[in-house]
């Protein structure tokens, strides 16, 4: 009998061991959910904690022309400017400027005007409109200090655009089969680039700055931190 009780014995400890297994292996499944979602939690509080335009430098209720609003400066519901591609319910008067364009001979891409999105930028920051010039209304208050870039961009970082100097063999992957596939989503990357219709996604002022950043100002409405030129080497790594 005593083969008999061996036997069972031999089966209750694989039995025991197959659950030990099972618990340890949801423990580390449990833990690794955890981690992911301490990692996701700390990327989103690193890259949008400054997340909201209320108190930010774009924050104009307080000025007697806003009516005491913060939106309608640049949005509206109703009857939005359609002259822009990717405006987004645009209320601005927007920039009609020329620009000197920057240029390297270290640099493959063609600069152009710019284009969408950062011309809505331009709009108040080339110093050519007032900042209340929205709606129906041609205001007389402008940009002023070192936010008034002017329309001589020639030292300034190029705008509009693409990344397709990412070609260059042994360089990996391009950073447009990423960029094109986000648009304009920075939930999803955190600089993000701007597609438009018929063309390759482009580097526009919100791809570095978020107009909706109520961060400290000497920030100047970063998308991340550039400690360590860290947002600088987001692309420029090579």
């Amino acid at each position: 009998m005593w083969f008999i009780c061996l036997d069972r014995s031999i089966s209750v400890i694989k039995r025991i061991q197959e659950m030990e297994i099972k618990i340890l292996s949801y423990y580390i499944h449990l833990i690794n959910k955890c981690m992911v979602v301490a990692i996701v939690s700390l990327i989103f509080a690193t890259t949008s904690s400054f997340a909201g335009i209320t108190g930010s430098v774009h924050d104009f209720s307080t000025q007697g022309w806003s009516a005491g609003r913060i939106c309608t400066v640049c949005h509206t519901p109703h009857n939005a400017s359609q002259t822009i591609a990717a405006a987004p319910l645009w209320n601005h008067k927007v920039t009609t400027a020329t620009y000197t364009l920057y240029t390297s001979p270290t640099m493959d891409e063609t600069t152009v005007q710019p284009l969408g999105i950062s011309k809505l930028c331009l709009s108040c920051h080339d110093g050519t409109l007032a900042v209340d010039s929205f709606g129906d209304q041609t205001g007389s208050t402008f940009i002023s200090g070192e936010a008034n870039i002017g329309t001589d961009l020639s030292n300034d970082h190029p705008i509009s655009v693409s990344w397709t100097h990412q070609t260059i063999v042994g360089f990996g992957p391009q950073c447009t089969n990423c960029h094109d596939q986000i648009g304009e989503d920075p939930s999803k990357f955190v600089l993000p680039f701007y597609k438009y219709a018929g063309g390759p996604a482009k580097i526009e002022c919100s791809s570095c700055h978020d107009p909706h950043n109520n961060g400290p100002p000497n920030e100047k409405l970063l998308r991340m931190s550039n400690n360590g030129s860290a947002l600088c080497l987001t692309c420029h790594n090579r």
